[in-house]
């Protein structure tokens, strides 16, 4: 008799519904792929709006995308040993683009979560390339946060200098981890500023980074810069933004988007200390919690919240 084909608990979203179910497990299917033990996982924006049906997504589909785990499995090729400490970059590749086949970066990669299924599960299968080592200093719950790190980090490559005068407008956990992550690489006159306080000085910064609030919030931006600065556009909303060319081009404003910096230098970060953590992570709960969890992330975006999918792994 043939032994039943292993499962696993995990998230899914299928049509309108999330639930948690009991679903079949990843098993590998390249030489270079690695099966991790998912430890921590972390609720961002992307997966509150793949729940929502505000952003389209494979259907069914496991959600998460930021995670920490251990190697469960690992192909000939992987170059990974069993219990390693490992976290996820959580784009990959499609392999079929024309940049792929060329060898170049994706053009289109799939997203973990959105894409392809993703971290809210007890085992993920992702190939080697995407997977990072952790060192023994880093706890594994912040480990699962390298994600918005390596994204924040994404801001230094955006031609702002540290001796310039910028802003970092918002008020959740992004903000926050921009601004210090701008502060940890040297920036000392960088401010971060709530959109719901007082309004922003005209012609007052260098640069200022928007992360998240909509067209107007972009608008605030707009007057707040200088002739001649820099707009950095950090956030992934889900519905287009307005832009008002009459005030950005006679005020001849560089717009520039960005998405990752490096996740090796997002694990070094985070292993420094440089880093306020105690401010911005919040607790850790089941899966099977996952309705509050969820909708405690839906009302809050001052913490960042993690599932702990297998008890014991830190």
């Amino acid at each position: 008799m043939l032994d039943p084909a292993p499962t696993m608990m995990a998230i899914v979203k299928e049509g309108p519904t999330v639930r948690l179910a009991r679903v079949p497990a990843p098993m590998l299917s390249a030489p270079d792929d690695v099966v991790l033990r998912v430890a921590f996982a972390g609720i961002c924006r992307t997966d509150l709006l793949v729940a929502d049906g505000r952003l389209p997504s494979r259907d069914p589909v496991i959600l998460g995308h930021e995670l920490s785990g251990v190697v469960h499995e690992a192909g000939p090729r992987a170059g990974f040993t069993v219990g390693e400490r490992v976290t996820v970059a959580p784009l990959l590749p499609c392999g079929r683009c024309e940049r792929c086949r060329d060898g170049h970066s994706c053009s289109a990669p799939e997203m973990l979560g959105v894409a392809r299924h993703g971290a809210f599960a007890e085992l993920l299968c992702v190939p080697a390339s995407a997977v990072h080592r952790v060192p023994p200093r880093l706890p594994l719950r912040a480990a699962a946060y390298t994600e918005p790190v390596a994204a924040a980090l994404a801001v230094l490559h955006a031609g702002i200098a540290t001796a310039e005068r910028g802003v970092v407008h918002g008020s959740g956990r992004i903000a926050r981890l921009v601004h210090q992550v701008l502060v940890a690489h040297g920036f000392e006159r960088v401010e971060l500023r709530d959109p719901a306080g007082s309004p922003l000085p005209r012609d007052a910064f260098d640069f200022a980074v928007e992360t998240g609030g909509g067209t107007a919030a972009l608008a605030a931006l707009v007057d707040a810069v200088r002739p001649g600065g820099r707009i950095v556009l950090k956030s992934r909303l889900p519905e287009p933004l307005g832009l008002d060319l009459l005030r950005i081009v006679p005020r001849e404003l560089t717009l520039r988007a960005v998405h990752y910096g490096s996740f090796p230098a997002a694990i070094e970060l985070l292993a420094s200390g440089r880093l306020a953590l105690d401010e911005i992570l919040g607790p850790a709960r089941p899966l099977d919690d996952f309705e509050r969890v969820l909708a405690e992330a839906r009302r809050s975006e001052s913490a960042k919240l993690f599932f702990a999918v297998t008890p014991g792994l830190a």
